[in-house]
């Protein structure tokens, strides 16, 4: 990885960092257009990172389509909001997600 590609991707990083932090202001809402939101912005930002690692993609994918089941769970119920069973999995999915991409940063 030269030094460019860890700068760009260190930006995503943060980029997904502040996707989820605006979630989080926001998640006791639990609007399913806040949801998807998130959703789609860690996926871009995923998607655009220059280097991807085997083992960041091993972790977070599964993370991401947590977040991506419930979405489509509420949508093929017409629900337009999180239950209980829906606010726990996305809170736990975010939070690894989160320290996932923290230990990215901090590996600079």
């Amino acid at each position: 990885m030269n030094e460019h590609d860890k700068e760009y991707d260190l930006r995503q990083f943060k980029r997904m960092l502040q996707a989820i932090n605006g979630y989080k202001e926001v998640m006791q809402n639990n609007n399913l257009e806040d949801l998807r939101k998130v959703i789609a912005d860690l996926d871009a930002l995923r998607s655009s990172l220059a280097v991807k690692s085997e083992w960041f993609v091993k972790q977070f994918d599964p993370r991401w389509a947590t977040l991506e089941e419930v979405y489509a769970m509420l949508l093929d119920h017409d629900e337009t909001h999180l239950d209980e069973i829906g606010r726990n999995l996305v809170g736990e999915a975010i939070n690894n997600i989160e320290s996932l991409i923290q230990s990215e940063i901090s590996k600079g």
